[in-house]
């Protein structure tokens, strides 16, 4: 992989060739990817999973912070590791290989940042946390509602695998424009998320992206990678130092453009979450992972939260 890995804007995504990941392996995870509706048929169903870990025995409900809690066991679908006792190790395998890949993935974005490759790597900590998604979009008869809503991905890296249905679509941030995102065989899309742009002050962006509702006859299947530092580090708001003589023109605009939008947000626009609303005090020391991953985690599935970790203010 080249050092001199370009910037991207948030209208442009990598498509990165299968040299490492065994496709076979992949393909696993697709078929059975079917046995997880429950029967249950709605325009995006799908299965996420984590770090195998043992859970923080000093965490405490209402005392410790949320994002202590993410950390465990994943919670395996009983009667499909019954029905396919590899289901469990085929997971656990493809995340691992996912997990070397976005690391690789990240010393490259540290080289094309004039850093030292190994940057981010001691950033994100031993314990890098990480989410596989293994999402289903049953095919409708008509495209009334859509798959998955214009959003930009919170984290720093997103590595995406998905089959020849299409559908997913990218934003241009000068225009608006939506442009399709054309499935190639063999290839992950890689995209940015809104930490990364956050700390290179835009210059690399994250991406706007959305899935429409998938009207092709044939369920379309995906499996996202969203990698971020350990729960417990600490990341800067800014790269100190930082070369912006590499930034792009696009670049620029795009981040001016949402500076207006902020003051004045125009209908249907994509906000990001904002690492400035978790810890507005900004403390020297940066912002939390675990709790900026968390307040995805609260955002995504409100009934979870509510259920478990809503607290009496």
């Amino acid at each position: 992989m080249s050092a001199s890995w370009p910037p991207c804007s948030s209208s442009r995504s990598l498509a990165l060739a299968l040299h490492n990941v065994p496709l076979a392996l992949i393909t696993v995870v697709l078929i059975i990817g079917e046995e997880f509706t429950n029967n249950q048929v709605d325009h995006r169903e799908q299965l996420q999973f984590g770090p195998e870990q043992a859970p923080i025995d000093s965490f405490q409900p209402s005392i410790s912070p949320d994002y202590e809690g993410l950390q465990g066991p994943n919670q395996w679908p009983v009667s499909t590791v019954a029905l396919l006792p590899g289901f469990q190790p085929c997971i656990l395998d493809f995340m691992d290989q996912l997990e070397t890949l976005s690391q690789r993935l990240m010393d490259a974005v540290a080289l094309s940042l004039g850093l030292r490759s190994s940057y981010f790597r001691d950033l994100f900590g031993k314990n890098p946390y990480y989410r596989l998604k293994c999402a289903k979009y049953p095919s409708v008869k008509e495209a009334a509602t859509i798959g998955c809503g214009a959003h930009k991905d919170t984290g720093f890296m997103t590595v995406l695998f998905q089959d020849m249905v299409g559908g997913l679509q990218g934003q241009d941030p000068g225009t608006g424009e939506w442009m399709d995102t054309k499935p190639v065989p063999d290839t992950f899309i890689v995209t940015m998320g809104e930490a990364i742009e956050k700390m290179t002050d835009g210059l690399y962006h994250a991406t706007i992206h959305r899935v429409l509702n998938n009207t092709s006859g044939q369920d379309r299947y995906s499996i996202p990678f969203f990698f971020d530092p350990a729960l417990n580090a600490r990341i800067p708001y800014t790269i100190d130092n930082l070369d912006m003589s590499a930034q792009l023109d696009f670049a620029s605009t795009a981040i001016e453009k949402s500076d207006e939008e902020e003051e004045n947000p125009a209908e249907g626009s994509v906000l990001g979450l904002g690492i400035s609303n978790i810890e507005p005090s900004r403390p020297k020391d940066g912002w939390s992972s675990g709790a900026h991953v968390f307040e995805t985690v609260q955002r995504c599935h409100p009934e979870v939260y509510s259920r478990w970790y809503n607290r009496e203010q």
